[in-house]
């Protein structure tokens, strides 16, 4: 039997051929993109995560009710995580060139003298530190970790700043061991095998930090398992709680709720006696802490405010001064008013807060930048608060179960379009990464909203999976560091596909969506030249693939799902709208043109347990003061009301009701368009098969 493509490329692979390595004496320098090797290990670590999902929900037979248990599972490896970063933090001592600074913070004078504390450590990073961090030699996290990790990644500016504010500045910048997760994954059954060694220092670890991991999932027991909350101020118990309950009023659910028990509840703090615990409750307490109690920077002050992320800061945006300043200027409010009215919802508190009069310029400012530090408050989702408090407590204000879930949609596309198992896979990677280096270029030097296809996407989560070398290319080739964490509505997508097709066949002079899937691949093949063919010493088994797929009655609707380079929706959300008939006349359209009632790559994983799903967008500058308010109908980056606003960018209201992704008035994104490929029809207006595209003729 003839060994897989994918086995060969990872047998030939050397050590140079992977970021994770870089610290090796053999590795003289870095490459700037992810290779071929790198590539295949990533879709090889994919369909790990296909496995483990499986493994998760195998004894539930339909896929609506795997819902729960996979969500209790996904809550359960954040927490897990969290516990790894937390003893990855106290194994090793603070790097000498990063000591934050711990006295008077009262003085502004002092504050705008302080250097930015990330930009240094990010500088000597480059020059000598360029090394993966002694505790994470010669171990392996078990799969679950590895899950959230490799999720967490793949939004940039959220794993700086959560890893920045705790004091892991080296693992902020240290790339993803795809190398050795690749090497401990059996390439016949893709189950994820480390051996004695590593598993043994994942236990080291834990050890060191006083804390006891078992490396295996008791899956049987895990959705009845109760954890314990703690208060994030005063760090007490307030009660022990279930992942979840029928009801869906458990720990891991979107409605959680408890009634705290004066018994059981050890917590005292001012305010909070006698109330209900909810993640609004548990994001409330946090605020507090954030305020008063942890030295640490707020939540999303590096993300936005950073200078490696931005560029060289100035005296005006300088991070100490804005931290102390937003601190206080919160702490005259907003603790106020949560003690006022402890049941009232954190988001009407932040509104209020937002539609504050202005009394001078430096208090707009000062109004603008806690805007925006407040701004994901509502959505945390704080795991951290069930681990008990540790040496080094790691706190994550970051969404990472939904993060996780997100992902999932794209696990599942990848999988499904089968390309691990391709016969022309290092080729296909090959053409890939030149046609990632072009996008990347066209994100750094493009205003405006950029889609990818679904091969790009692909190297672009492989080049976030290398924090130092993504940030220091787009630090370098770019204004700022481009994130990959917004999210955007379905049908705009197609609008700016178009767009992002028109820019890249001016700017090279090639096609955008050449498609790499199977059915595409043999409709190119079909026209080639008879005389190439009549020249071949033997008949190319490939021939037989393509009269087969393209000889079929169904072809188009069997193979639908599986176009690696149409356009990258599954990141997509959709939105509710009033009307949008351009797209439902293009469906009817669609609809009498052919016998198929869905479109060949369209794919409904956007729906995937009801999460919005993840969206790329180049950098933003934060919004003005005077012209955002983040909390409106529904919330989020793409809430709308009823004349359809969305949201992402500059000068643009998220969450309000005339937001535009990237334009202005009331527009979003460019406005409508339906199909793949926009209004041309097809993928990327011509797209594959020519004429209207593929899926349907003309506008």
């Amino acid at each position: 039997m003839e060994k897989a493509p994918f086995k060969n490329i990872l047998e030939g692979a050397k050590p140079s051929d992977f970021f994770s390595l870089r610290d090796f004496e053999t590795v003289a320098e870095a490459h700037k993109f992810p290779t071929i090797q790198e590539g295949t290990a990533h879709l090889l670590l994919l369909k790990a995560f296909d496995r483990l999902y499986s493994k998760v929900t195998s004894h539930i037979p339909e896929e609506k009710n795997k819902v729960i248990p996979w969500k209790v599972y996904v809550t359960n490896a954040v927490r897990r995580f969290i516990i790894f970063l937390s003893a990855f933090k106290s194994s090793r001592e603070l790097d000498s060139l990063y000591q934050p600074f711990d006295g008077d913070l009262s003085d502004e004078a002092t504050l705008n003298m302080l250097p930015d504390d990330d930009y240094e450590y990010f500088q000597q990073f480059d020059k000598q530190y360029r090394r993966v961090p002694n505790a994470l030699r010669g171990l392996l996290p078990p799969l679950d970790v590895v899950l959230v990790w490799h999720a967490f990644l793949l939004n940039p500016k959220s794993f700086y700043d959560n890893c920045i504010r705790n004091g892991l500045q080296d693992f902020a910048l240290t790339s993803f061991p795809l190398d050795k997760i690749a090497g401990a994954i059996d390439w016949d059954t893709f189950e994820y095998c480390p051996d004695e060694k590593q598993r043994l220092g994942f236990h080291e670890l834990m050890k060191n930090a006083g804390v006891v991991v078992e490396y295996e999932v008791d899956l049987k027991h895990l959705v009845t398992e109760k954890v314990n909350v703690f208060c994030p101020i005063c760090l007490e118990l307030l009660s022990t709680v279930p992942y979840t309950d029928p009801i869906g009023n458990g720990f891991a659910d979107k409605d959680f709720i408890a009634k705290l028990s004066l018994k059981e509840c050890a917590c005292k703090c001012e305010g909070f006696q006698g109330t209900f615990l909810s993640h609004d409750n548990l994001r409330k307490r946090q605020l507090i802490a954030d305020l008063y109690v942890d030295k640490e920077r707020l939540p999303n002050m590096y993300r936005y405010f950073s200078s490696v992320l931005k560029g060289k800061s100035t005296d005006e945006k300088n991070i100490n001064r804005i931290d102390y300043l937003v601190k206080q200027y919160l702490r005259d409010f907003v603790v106020s008013k949560i003690q006022q009215d402890i049941n009232s919802p954190l988001e009407r508190t932040l509104l209020e807060l937002s539609r504050r009069p202005v009394s001078s310029k430096k208090h707009g400012r000062i109004l603008g930048n806690t805007k925006y530090i407040l701004r994901n408050y509502p959505q945390m989702n704080l795991i951290h608060t069930s681990i008990p408090p540790l040496k080094d407590n790691v706190k994550i204000s970051e969404d990472l179960v939904g993060c996780v879930l997100r992902q999932q949609k794209f696990v599942d596309k990848m999988n499904k379009i089968g390309w691990l198992f391709s016969p022309i896979l290092g080729e296909t990677l090959s053409e890939t990464s030149i046609r990632y280096t072009r996008f990347i270029t066209m994100l750094n030097t493009t205003d405006g909203i950029l889609v990818p296809t679904l091969d790009i996407d692909l190297m672009w989560h492989t080049h976030l999976l290398s924090p130092f070398e993504y940030i220091d290319y787009c630090r370098k080739n770019g204004k700022n560091v481009v994130d990959h964490d917004d999210k955007i509505e379905e049908g705009k997508l197609t609008t700016r596909f178009e767009e992002t097709s028109k820019i890249y066949k001016t700017r090279y002079g090639k096609e955008y969506s050449l498609c790499f899937c199977w059915f595409c691949v043999s409709a190119r093949n079909h026209c080639r030249s008879k005389i190439k063919r009549l020249f071949r010493s033997k008949v190319d088994p490939e021939d037989n693939l393509e009269k087969n797929i393209l000889t079929e009655k169904n072809a188009v609707t069997e193979h639908r799902g599986t176009g690696l380079t149409h356009i990258s929706s599954h990141n997509a959300v959709t939105i509710p709208r009033m009307n949008n008939l351009a797209t439902m006349r293009m469906k009817k359209r669609y609809g009498q043109n052919t016998n198929v009632r869905t479109y060949p790559w369209r794919d409904d994983s956007f729906y995937f347990y009801g999460m919005a799903g993840m969206y790329v967008l180049p950098y933003y500058a934060p919004i003005t003061a005077g012209e955002s308010n983040y909390w409106g109908s529904q919330g989020g980056c793409c809430a709308v009301s009823d004349n359809g606003g969305a949201s992402c960018s500059g000068g643009a209201n998220c969450g309000s009701s005339t937001a535009a992704c990237g334009s202005s008035g009331g527009s979003a994104c460019g406005g409508g368009g339906g199909g793949c490929g926009g209004g041309g029809g097809g993928c990327g207006g011509g797209g594959c098969g020519g004429g209207g595209g593929c899926g349907g003729g003309g506008n």
